[in-house]
């Protein structure tokens, strides 16, 4: 909660500024282009987000990620957006217990047998989890700050009217 405090918003704040009218921008002489993305992102098929997918594609233009993986409950679901959609490209994949998945698509929309990527979840609930077979790991997700800052969720949630800083 301490983080939440204005004061300290308001130092973090400062210091971001800081460091942007210092940052030296570095040349990209090579072939490769990097991107902003996010992995394990729910919308309409998660009662835990309630978030919409046109609210996913209007943050994701907001703070420039180029890549949205989505990870369905028991999905990928024939309703999930794939491909690019307003200049951000959407990857439909699923959630289950403790991978996110994201099958090989073929032009029909079919997953093919091979060729998935997989990513290890939630390693917060299994700190010795064999990364065997896996593509990558997340490191952390929102779900884990919810799970170990139940205040903090709670200040955020709040009507904007019962908060002390009256941020939104």
């Amino acid at each position: 909660m301490q983080r939440l405090e204005p004061e300290h918003l308001r130092a973090v704040h400062e210091e971001r500024l800081r460091f942007a009218r210092e940052r030296i921008a570095v040349t990209n002489f090579s072939i490769y282009e990097d991107y902003r993305g996010v992995i394990h992102v729910h919308a309409e098929d998660s009662d835990h987000t309630g978030g919409t997918r046109a609210e996913v594609l209007a943050a994701a233009k907001k703070t420039r990620v180029r890549v949205v993986m989505f990870t369905d409950h028991r999905g990928p679901k024939a309703e999930t957006w794939h491909g690019v959609r307003d200049g951000v490209l959407f990857i439909a994949g699923a959630e289950e217990e403790t991978q996110l998945r994201f099958p090989n698509f073929d032009a029909a929309r079919k997953p093919r047998p091979t060729g998935e990527l997989r990513f290890l979840c939630h390693v917060e609930d299994r700190t010795n989890a064999d990364t065997a077979g896996f593509d990558g790991m997340e490191i952390c997700n929102r779900h884990t700050d919810a799970k170990l800052e139940p205040a903090m969720t709670a200040y955020v949630r709040a009507p904007r009217a019962t908060r002390r800083d009256g941020a939104s």
